[in-house]
């Protein structure tokens, strides 16, 4: 607080959010970052590089591929009228903070392409805005829990590329409002089942390919076979019954299109 160039007061309301924004600087490796500009600074945190504020408020945070290191620090949970958080094609390591699950507003969270470990914090799944959850090329382990089923507002979730086990959920299927859902280079297992299929993703992608198949998926617009195989294969179960128009990019080889016949 001293050493503030604003120097607030204690009980100045602003001080909280002040104190996070700098925080971010300090534990995500400020020093190294691409653009650090007016961090630590006299003006007011809004005018900080990759902070959006509204009626004073931080609302948005954007540090896409600005050399962050470092970890998520688990005060970010305070920013309460946060509603986008994107942190992707970075260095961060550490866990996903349980404190995110504090954050009733947010409704983009974008992580992905860093070294994050641990599992998805099962707070997350209490976001009920969230529309975008991106975290794939990660470490992260553990499983996709059921909940997941509970964010009804989910259009977009890409989550391949890390080391999450156990069955795919079919809660999933609830989620109506999906068109993107990218699954595969996981150690996932099950079936995709029907209602999910019934959801008609423009995207979706899981370990279904090769002759030992994690995944068993009728409606997969891309098909991944084991990590021994260097291209991934056609399902065995038949056509897709989804064009592919728009597809994303994806971080592993290139996949077979698939579409309708």
């Amino acid at each position: 607080i001293e050493e503030d160039p604003q120097y607030l007061c204690p009980g100045d309301p602003k001080l909280n959010q002040r104190y996070i924004a700098a925080l971010l600087y300090y534990s995500m490796g400020g020093d190294t970052w691409v653009d650090s500009s007016g961090f630590l600074t006299e003006i007011n945190e809004c005018e900080w590089f990759g902070l959006a504020c509204n009626d004073g408020h931080i609302y948005n945070i954007d540090f896409d591929d600005n050399r962050l290191r470092g970890t998520i620090p688990s005060e970010i949970g305070h920013l309460n009228y946060l509603t986008g958080l994107v942190l992707d094609g970075n260095r961060l390591e550490g866990t996903i903070p349980e404190s995110l699950g504090d954050l009733l507003d947010l409704t983009y969270i974008d992580i992905d392409g860093n070294d994050l470990t641990g599992s998805i914090p099962e707070s997350i799944y209490g976001l009920k805005n969230l529309e975008v959850i991106d975290l794939n090329d990660n470490n992260l382990t553990g499983s996709l829990s059921e909940n997941i089923g509970n964010l009804t507002m989910l259009e977009f979730v890409q989550l391949n590329g890390n080391s999450l086990s156990g069955s795919v959920p079919p809660t999933l299927e609830k989620l109506t409002n999906l068109t993107i859902l990218m699954l595969h280079d996981n150690d996932l297992e099950g079936i995709i089942v029907d209602g999910i299929c019934a959801n008609k993703l423009s995207t979706l992608s899981t370990d279904c390919g090769g002759d030992e198949a994690k995944v068993k998926c009728n409606c997969c617009t891309y098909c991944f076979a084991l990590p021994t195989t260097s291209n991934p294969s056609l399902p065995s179960t038949g056509n897709p019954t989804h064009n592919i128009t728009n597809a994303p990019t994806i971080s592993t080889s290139a996949p077979t299109i698939l579409t309708s016949a």
